[in-house]
């Protein structure tokens, strides 16, 4: 009985690169010089201006596609800092997790557009923002004299019920 080998993909993909170089003229055939030259510069210099370009574009496609709360997550306030990175502030951990689903794709395309491979998303989450909401009485009781302690004085002289 003869054993059954399992065919390689490197001679799959060898044979269909020397067919593919030898439809093409000898003048034309792709060399190593040229498939570098096609290829992208790594670290291309990127400005702000660029970036929110590309930046909307992408929020207009989400938006376009019906997805409201990523074209929500893009439409937050980002900058480009020094090294590469971008810095996206957020309002919410939620929103952090919705930028988790596609931040893959917006760094794909961004790295595409702006021909820079190095680019990478940081994101904050801007505790101010997300600060919890009062929501019982007590709570906005509570809320208030912490803005006007002037208040706490009003409370107790009117002798008012806070419990």
């Amino acid at each position: 009985m003869e054993s059954l080998k399992t065919p390689s993909i490197k001679i799959g993909v060898k044979k269909r690169n020397s067919q593919e170089s030898e439809d093409l003229p000898e003048d034309e055939a792709p060399s190593s010089d040229h498939v570098k030259e096609e290829r992208a510069d790594p670290a291309a210099p990127v400005n702000q201006e660029e970036l929110d370009r590309f930046w909307k574009k992408f929020a207009e496609g989400k938006k376009a596609s019906g997805k409201d709360s990523e074209h929500q997550v893009m439409c937050q306030p980002h900058k480009l800092l020094s090294d590469f990175t971008i810095q996206i502030t957020l309002a919410s951990s939620i929103q952090e997790d919705i930028l988790n689903m596609f931040k893959t794709d917006l760094l794909t395309f961004l790295r595409a557009e702006l021909n820079n491979q190095k680019l990478t998303i940081i994101t904050e989450v801007d505790r101010e923002i997300s600060t919890r909401k009062p929501y019982t009485d007590k709570e906005k009781l509570a809320f208030l004299i912490e803005k006007k302690p002037e208040l706490k004085d009003l409370v107790d002289r009117l002798g008012l019920d806070t419990g």
